[in-house]
């Protein structure tokens, strides 16, 4: 169940409500923990709810993009990068990208030999915004 609530002109508020089928794959939050619990070298597609403002499923892509070299400590491994695609499809993808509204693609890279670790996720936390790299850091 969802409701959305907006202020209209003569300050009553407007209030609109419904529900949404969701599919078992949903995972809102959770994609890097998704890419690091996937088989090595395995793409998934997957759903997220985006709230535009009323609730909408975006089917989302996770694909191998290739293998990149890291530094763990003073050791180098090899992770893999993944590519994360939003996929809107046909018709709202064309007029997001008209309008200039098509969310950008993620990369992220995921250690996976041994134990799967999380290193970085580069891309924008929202619509049209800047390219910011999450990773992890050492404490000092």
């Amino acid at each position: 169940m969802w409701t959305k609530g907006q202020y209209a002109r003569n300050g009553k508020k407007d209030v609109s409500g419904g529900r949404i089928e969701l599919p078992l794959d949903v995972y809102n939050g959770m994609l890097a923990m998704l890419l690091k619990n996937l088989a090595p070298g395995r793409s998934e597609t997957v759903h997220v709810i985006a709230f535009t403002p009323t609730p909408r499923l975006i089917r989302v892509e996770l694909v191998v993009a290739g293998d990149q070299r890291v530094m763990v400590g003073d050791q180098a491994r090899q992770a893999i990068l993944y590519a994360v695609k939003p996929r809107l499809g046909p018709v709202l993808g064309f007029f997001a990208s008209l309008f200039g509204r098509a969310p950008a693609d993620d990369a992220c890279v995921i250690l996976a030999k041994d134990v799967p670790a999380f290193v970085r996720c580069d891309g924008p936390l929202f619509v049209n915004g800047p390219i910011w790299r999450i990773e992890l850091t050492a404490a000092q």
